[in-house]
């Protein structure tokens, strides 16, 4: 899936600056792979609360800044929507996703709970669109 496919999938959950904190979820099913998600996300291993990080680059694409939520065995990523989302960062954040899932084969990636229950469905085919795609 291209930068732009993928933008013209998901645009609406990033360009517009709606005041809120969209986010997404890590959710892992072994915790063992939470320290080596905090690595790669440059947070110290024992890490449980939440905290501001970026811009940061991944895939040599630098990322707006994110929250990170650590929990015992979930990460949840919230961003601000707005302009500074582009076709390449929306993607490297992506790819970003699929290594913090690497980790755990059950993992899964998801909307928050309270997400409208047709974004989660759209979400979950571009996503596994997505995967399918980088393997």
């Amino acid at each position: 899936m291209t930068q732009q496919e993928l933008w013209a999938e998901l645009h609406d959950f990033f360009e517009t600056d709606d005041g809120s904190l969209p986010e997404f979820w890590i959710n892992y099913s072994n915790p063992a792979a939470l320290p080596a998600a905090l690595s790669i996300l440059a947070l110290p291993p024992d890490t449980r609360s939440h905290h501001m990080l970026g811009p940061i680059t991944w895939n040599g694409v630098q990322l707006p800044e994110l929250g990170i939520f650590v929990a015992d065995d979930q990460l949840a990523i919230d961003y601000r929507m707005g302009p500074e989302w582009n076709p390449a960062n929306v993607h490297a954040l992506l790819t970003l996703f699929a290594a913090l899932q690497d980790l755990d084969p059950a993992a899964t990636v998801t909307l928050e709970d309270y997400a409208a229950p047709s974004a989660e469905t759209r979400f979950q085919q571009i996503w596994k669109d997505f995967l399918k795609e980088r393997t």
